[in-house]
């Protein structure tokens, strides 16, 4: 039996954040795929049984993965790391300046947890996304694209670097700020 995705569509919004009232929202809408009350559940995941990203749009055979996420933290801790196994690195060869594949090892090292539960997501949500399709009958081939949408407070620097990092893995990725979805 075919389920009504009007349901399960709301703005996209990311979790409060300490000191928050309101969470930030963008006023696009989205079919919310996380939490006990998403579609992953419906389609009859167990709640947190499967990593998956909070949101998927779709349009035609379009279909966006969405993933609200304040990843600022976790990229500060990141880039702190990266400068202290750089200092290391640098104390243990006693040269001015890093050869580019250590400071690419250090990098890959430090991003690794980020990416790879980014890519949980991912891999989780193109299940989801494949199951809606067969429940409800939809027969088209999926064009997928991943977005990850951070607060508006993230540097833009540390976007681009992000992205840097998570392209070599999915080619069709963005990652922008709330105010910067459509």
């Amino acid at each position: 039996m075919p389920i009504d995705l009007r349901e399960y569509f709301e703005p996209i919004s990311h979790s409060l954040g300490r000191g928050e009232t309101e969470p930030e929202r963008a006023r696009k809408q989205a079919i919310k795929l996380d939490e006990h009350d998403g579609l992953a559940v419906a389609l009859g995941f167990e709640n947190n049984s499967i990593s998956k990203a909070d949101y998927l749009y779709r349009d035609g055979p379009e279909f966006v993965v969405i993933e609200a996420s304040d990843l600022r933290n976790q990229l500060d801790e990141c880039h702190v790391q990266i400068r202290q196994l750089e200092e290391q690195e640098l104390a243990k060869i006693r040269k001015p300046k890093l050869p580019i594949k250590i400071r690419k090892d250090i990098e890959n090292k430090c991003y690794y947890p980020i990416k790879a539960e980014l890519m949980q997501k991912w891999c989780g949500s193109i299940a989801v996304s494949e199951r809606m399709c067969k429940e409800n009958g939809i027969t088209i081939r999926p064009n997928y694209k991943y977005t990850i949408v951070c607060k508006n407070e993230t540097d833009i620097q540390v976007l681009d670097r992000l992205k840097i990092k998570m392209s070599g893995a999915i080619s069709n990725i963005e990652i922008l700020k709330t105010e910067d979805l459509g």
